[in-house]
């Protein structure tokens, strides 16, 4: 949806010998004119599922957190594998990703953090009284946007309580029935 191309997974994170304590779902570049914003983004993803919305917010927002407190080690890994071994990159992949992320007092765009927010929950169907499949349909997409809405301002309070309210933030959500139990 961003077209931010991946850089590294959870996977190759946790096998750097540079390994940041934080719970990486990913890293991904969100090149200059992708979305209004006037600087490259390297995003930090952070993932959960839990069965509670708030449960989920307060996991994947203390994940950020602690990316935020580890980014320079996130950044030493990315420096390490991407520039001095070159795992995974072609030569001008590299140079493209060196042009970004290295930074350089004669260019004009900066490049900034920001996270990518995924997180599943469990959503309440108990309140759905009709077993027409259209009707039931409306009434979980109702469900949702409801949950969502009202999530909003403890989403605004909880950035703001881990003082990371000067990042760009992206939010995925997938309700699922049985959040914990899938």
């Amino acid at each position: 949806v961003l077209h931010a191309p991946k850089i590294y997974s959870a996977y190759e994170i946790s096998q750097s010998p540079q390994r940041p304590n934080a719970h990486i779902s990913g890293v991904y570049l969100l090149p200059y004119g992708s979305v209004e914003s006037g600087a490259n983004q390297l995003v930090f993803g952070s993932s959960n599922v839990r069965n509670s919305i708030t449960d989920a917010i307060d996991t994947v927002l203390g994940i950020a957190s602690d990316i935020d407190r580890e980014h320079t080690a996130i950044k030493s890994h990315i420096d390490s594998s991407i520039f001095r071994r070159g795992e995974g990159f072609s030569d001008k992949a590299k140079e493209y990703l060196k042009k970004i992320l290295v930074p350089n007092k004669n260019d004009s765009i900066e490049t900034i953090n920001s996270f990518c927010i995924f997180f599943s929950y469990s959503i309440d169907t108990s309140r759905i009284g009709t077993s027409n499949i259209h009707e039931v349909k409306g009434a979980i997409e109702a469900e949702i946007d409801s949950d969502i809405r009202k999530a909003i301002p403890y989403i605004e309070k909880k950035i703001r309580g881990l003082k990371l309210d000067d990042y760009p933030f992206y939010f995925f959500v997938l309700p699922l029935t049985q959040a914990e139990g899938t």
